[in-house]
């Protein structure tokens, strides 16, 4: 089994100021070419369509006991590019897992709260919560004890709190 899934959260759109003007000519090429390569795994969840790295997908496919990554492609290029390296699937090296572990004991170190930021909590929010904004924010400000880059959080804060509650 090919360990690439295709992940219908960020499909193609005409107008991207209104998430439901799907592109279905550029899905269905998008589709077509996906199997053509072997590929046959879509994930379809409800809620989505409103970029993984290449390294992050052979990331999670390399761990032991994965079976399938899946992987949000909104554009040909993007289906192109995923199904090129993952079609010959080759896990991440020594050196880059090494250098992966380093980079994540960095950010868990300095993070108070860990948020990827996919917007997943704030899709059927009932009160339009800015929820990783403000996740954010509290990361920033234990991050960034005493530096300038504080002096305009307030009126960011400000901002969200006008605009999400």
């Amino acid at each position: 089994m090919k360990k690439l899934g295709f992940g219908f959260m960020r499909l193609p759109v005409l107008d991207e100021n209104d998430r439901s003007t799907v592109d279905f000519e550029a899905v269905r090429e998008m589709v077509d070419y996906y199997m053509q390569a072997g590929f046959s795994y879509f994930d379809t969840a409800h809620r989505y369509n409103d970029e993984m790295s290449e390294t992050a997908l052979r990331f999670a496919a390399g761990l032991e006991g994965v079976e399938m990554v899946l992987s949000g492609m909104s554009t040909m290029e993007q289906v192109k590019d995923n199904a090129g390296f993952m079609g010959q699937f080759i896990p991440l090296g020594e050196k880059e897992q090494e250098l992966l572990k380093r980079a994540a004991a960095a950010i868990r170190k300095n993070t108070a709260i860990a948020c990827t930021n996919c917007c997943y909590c704030t899709t059927e929010c009932p009160r339009n919560l800015a929820i990783p904004q403000y996740f954010a924010l509290y990361n920033n400000m234990k991050r960034l004890k005493n530096t300038a880059y504080m002096t305009n959080q307030p009126v960011y804060y400000a901002n969200l709190v006008q605009n999400h509650g």
